[in-house]
């Protein structure tokens, strides 16, 4: 979280507010992500496509994650999500015979997909663990990892991370990606300062560890 003193409370903004409010989310999310992303080792998934170097990660490519034996045994009652590193997904957007000029069914000129290619949805990421093991991206159908979020006890009638309580406020919200969050703000009458603290609670742990195969630079 952060600490405003009051001159620096009343100076704030609300856009600036909410723009600092968002800055924590996204690293609170940042983290559960990461802690997400650390299950993703050879001893928790042992299906496994190698894929080479970013700079040849083409269609040709797509073919052989799609064919893999054991993506072929996902449900797909849902669009199955291929995520990457930053490299290796852009080198997939210049494939000039993926990217549609006219901003279309595959992919447009602002570099994102705007629907599934080859029945996957495509994401680049830039904290995929390397883990030791060359790891360079997932594909899951969704249940590969399990993932549980809330937030903490109500802490109206406590005193809030031992502050000294002033004046008290709460709230919990989700963000676009389910994760709920709360947020406290607290005067403290002793330091005269304003308190914003965002926390949130969750766990992790290995789902289907069929429908999950890691995507590998090299053996």
């Amino acid at each position: 979280g952060f600490s405003l003193t009051p001159t620096e409370f009343k100076a704030l903004s609300e856009d600036g507010l909410r723009k600092r409010i968002n800055r924590h989310v996204r690293e609170l999310t940042r983290t559960m992500l990461v802690d997400s992303m650390g299950l993703l080792t050879e001893a928790n998934f042992t299906n496994q496509e190698v894929i080479g170097l970013d700079t040849a990660f083409d269609k040709t490519k797509v073919t052989q994650i799609r064919t893999n034996a054991a993506f072929k045994k996902f449900g797909l009652e849902e669009t199955a999500k291929a995520v990457v590193g930053v490299d290796y997904f852009e080198n997939l957007m210049e494939d000039q015979e993926i990217v549609d000029s006219r901003g279309g069914t595959d992919a447009n000129r602002n570099s994102s997909f705007s629907a599934p290619y080859r029945d996957l949805d495509w994401m680049a990421s830039n904290i995929i663990p390397g883990n030791s093991e060359n790891l360079v991206g997932f594909v899951t159908d969704g249940t590969g990892i399990a993932l549980g979020v809330g937030v903490s006890d109500d802490l109206a009638d406590q005193k809030p991370f031992g502050l000294s309580v002033g004046s008290y406020d709460s709230e919990i919200f989700t963000t676009p990606e389910g994760l709920a969050v709360r947020m406290t703000i607290n005067y403290d009458q002793g330091t005269k300062t304003v308190n914003v603290v965002f926390d949130a609670v969750w766990g992790v742990a290995v789902g289907q560890a069929s429908k999950l195969v890691l995507l590998a630079s090299a053996v």
